[in-house]
């Protein structure tokens, strides 16, 4: 089985307030979310929070959370008043960006959109739905667009293959590829994962009362 992973970035937020507003918006859930300050071990149940790298708090979520990042990421930009980043992996096939402010979706964007084999119509709709825009991206995070311009291309069995730029780390049809988007967008992938800061249990049960994104 491949990787279900879910991380997020909240620019201009401590540690400490991230991790209260995932256990707040846990608890509007009927879950008995805590924020763990030992033994701060990500694992089934707890997301982990890290340190601040160039003004932003990254967040591992636990795993199979892929379906439950983007909802909880634009409560998270709603609660912190600020503008959130968040990126999941579908078992290996494929990579979701969402960007939110203030609560609001500014843009979205996933590599393979049709990858479940839709109807032709919704097909379109979600190559409409998810094909990013890397002006918009760009100009909220302070980034020239044309760094962020070639990982926002849809991939098919035919291509594209390779690396956006010589010195990324991964081609772009590898979904770790996600760590090379967000070095473009000045946030830095959180490891190692022993270096979390603060921890967050989000109570038992959370996978079936969190809200869910089922599209992608």
């Amino acid at each position: 089985m491949g990787n279900f992973l879910a991380v997020s970035a909240v620019r201009d937020c401590s540690p400490q307030t991230v991790a209260a507003a995932i256990a707040d918006y846990a608890r509007r859930h009927g879950l008995d979310a805590a924020v763990l300050t030992a033994d701060t071990a990500v694992n089934g149940q707890r997301a982990g929070v890290f340190a601040p790298v160039d003004g932003w708090t990254t967040v591992l979520w636990p795993p199979y959370f892929n379906i439950h990042d983007i909802e909880a990421a634009i409560a998270l930009s709603a609660a912190t008043q600020t503008l959130v980043s968040t990126m999941h992996v579908y078992d290996d096939q494929y990579w979701v960006h969402v960007l939110a402010r203030d609560g609001l979706v500014l843009d979205r964007f996933a590599s393979r959109p049709t990858y479940f084999e839709p109807t032709p119509q919704e097909a379109e709709r979600l190559g409409t739905r998810y094909k990013g825009d890397p002006a918009i991206t760009a100009a909220a995070l302070g980034v020239d667009a044309d760094v962020l311009r070639p990982y926002f291309r849809h991939l098919t069995d035919d291509g594209p293959n390779g690396r956006a730029f010589p010195d990324d780390e991964f081609d772009l049809d590898n979904t770790w590829v996600l760590a090379d988007v967000w070095r473009r967008m000045g946030i830095t992938y959180p490891e190692p994962v022993s270096a979390v800061a603060v921890a967050v249990d989000l109570g038992s049960g959370w996978d079936s009362r969190l809200p869910v994104t089922d599209e992608l």
